[in-house]
């Protein structure tokens, strides 16, 4: 039964999600709008040789699929920009705030992404993972420890082995 809800609310939520993206097919886009294969570098790092990206000739927008996303590792809302032959496509200016530059001599595209940006990071918006403070200083009680005879010499009590 439970294995039934998740599975319907699963089929509901990719349903939504298709259901409010804008789905554009064939030549819907017209002329300023085209597909470019270049290579990609995130913070000069090359993480794709050979990867389509959408280009609006007119004001310079670049769309990436959720597939290829996924692969360099980076985030990406809920909410595609538009959906095209079944595949979700997310502005890299636009949805995801990077910054990005275009080299058309040598078809390079440079995207800068801050560490947030990434899969596994914490958000830029969430409370800090630490406060960096021991926990003495956090005004947590510790208790004492002996020190072990195994412990470096010069390691500061009680973060001792």
């Amino acid at each position: 039964m439970i294995l039934r809800a998740s599975i319907l609310c699963t089929l509901v939520l990719l349903w939504t999600q298709a259901a409010l993206a804008q789905d554009v097919t064939g030549t819907d886009f017209g002329d300023q709008v085209h597909v470019q294969h270049c290579r990609v570098l995130i913070d000069g790092v090359e993480v794709a040789a050979d990867a389509a990206v959408f280009m609006n000739d007119q004001d310079d927008s670049l769309y990436v699929s959720a597939y290829q996303l996924d692969a360099w590792k980076l985030k990406h809302p809920p909410k595609p920009s538009f959906v095209r032959d079944g595949q979700f496509y997310y502005g890299l200016q636009t949805d995801l705030n990077l910054a990005t530059s275009y080299d058309r001599d040598l078809d390079e595209l440079n995207i800068v992404a801050r560490r947030t940006s990434f899969v596994g990071q914490p958000s830029a918006t969430g409370p800090p993972v630490s406060c960096g403070l021991p926990p003495a200083r956090r005004g947590l009680q510790t208790r004492a420890r002996p020190r072990s005879p195994r412990a470096p010499q010069g390691c500061p009590e009680p973060w001792g082995l």
